[in-house]
């Protein structure tokens, strides 16, 4: 339109006009509206609050679609609102049917909208005050007519320390996260309510030196004795991730080493009786020196050591255009 705005697109369709998809704008040029051919005789609206951040999403079958409009909703938990959310719009829609609802700042919404939905959750009122400017509460609309509601809680730097989530058929996932003094997660610790037997446990714990992660323990169980595997972590003078093992059955370990070349550009991965290496300005049929990928080879245990892989090409504007498939040392045999 005479603002720049996308007011239609149209996708051909074998020789034919195609289908369109339609969008209106509402006075402050955010999507009130859009129609495409999926949606069939309906529209697809959408309610902002005050920041500009979307707060419903749904289908109607109609509404004001005026340039002049505000889609502009504000929530108020002594108000039933659109469809039983707490949200009111400031024009009609039209036999609103709901996709996506979410709150933010608060949690006022908890025991008053989307209260099936919604995980139950004590929240203190200290980290009720840690929440504004963040998105507390959402509920998506599955095709199966399930409502999967979550809620996010938050720490004073602004950080999800908690969050619940339900699931298709009823399933909650209640996760847990700890942080370091740097900001680095700590401590994170999963339960998960999958409808059979007890819960399913998962605790994670990362141990760090200098900034630089060096040891993580995931420990796993559903209604047996849980189960730890490990993994350590190895850095290179520049911190650099130079490789990792990882715990296999038992105490054995599998090493994986990482290389890379003078600019930081990863080189060369090798783990047991695989090796993959890459190439830029050295590559086996012409390089590349502005950081693209120009040959990428591999061996692995089978191949008695020998190599396959590919010569890529670009076009002036850096697009991927060619990849010619080779074998051996150079990739000279058996060429597709």
């Amino acid at each position: 339109d005479d603002r720049g705005r996308l007011k239609e697109r149209i996708l051909p369709k074998d020789g034919t006009g195609g289908s369109a998809t339609e969008y209106w704008y509402d006075r402050a040029d955010r999507v009130a509206f859009m129609k495409d051919p999926a949606l069939g005789s309906r529209y697809r609206f959408y309610l902002y609050d005050q920041f500009g951040r979307l707060c419903v999403q749904g289908t109607c079958d109609g509404g004001n679609q005026a340039e002049s409009i505000l889609s502009t909703t504000s929530y108020d938990v002594d108000s039933v609102g659109i469809c039983q959310t707490g949200y009111t719009a400031l024009y009609t829609i039209t036999d609103p049917q709901l996709e996506v609802v979410s709150y933010y700042d608060n949690y006022d919404f908890i025991g008053h909208h989307q209260t099936s939905a919604m995980p139950t959750v004590n929240i203190d009122s200290i980290q009720k005050g840690y929440a504004t400017g963040f998105l507390t509460g959402q509920a998506v609309y599955a095709t199966n007519g399930e409502v999967l509601g979550s809620v996010s809680v938050y720490d004073q730097k602004g950080r999800v320390v908690r969050s619940l989530r339900r699931g298709v058929g009823g399933r909650l996932e209640d996760v847990s996260t700890a942080y370091s003094l740097t900001g680095a997660v700590d401590t994170a610790w999963v339960d998960v309510s999958v409808g059979y037997g007890s819960s399913f446990i998962a605790e994670t714990d990362y141990t760090y030196i200098h900034g630089k992660k060096t040891d993580m323990e995931v420990s796993v169980s559903h209604g047996r004795t849980p189960t730890s595997r490990r993994t350590e972590y190895f850095h290179d003078a520049v911190g650099r991730l130079g490789g990792k093992d990882r715990q296999l059955i038992g105490t054995s370990m599998s090493a994986c080493s990482y290389s890379y070349d003078v600019h930081g550009w990863p080189t060369g991965i090798t783990n047991g009786g695989f090796q993959e290496i890459l190439y830029y300005a050295d590559g086996l049929d012409g390089g590349c020196w502005n950081g693209n990928i120009s040959t990428m080879n591999w061996t692995g245990a089978g191949d008695g050591g020998a190599y396959q892989g590919y010569n890529l090409k670009y076009d002036g504007n850096n697009r991927l255009y060619g990849a010619a498939y080779g074998q051996g040392d150079n990739l000279a045999s058996n060429r597709n």
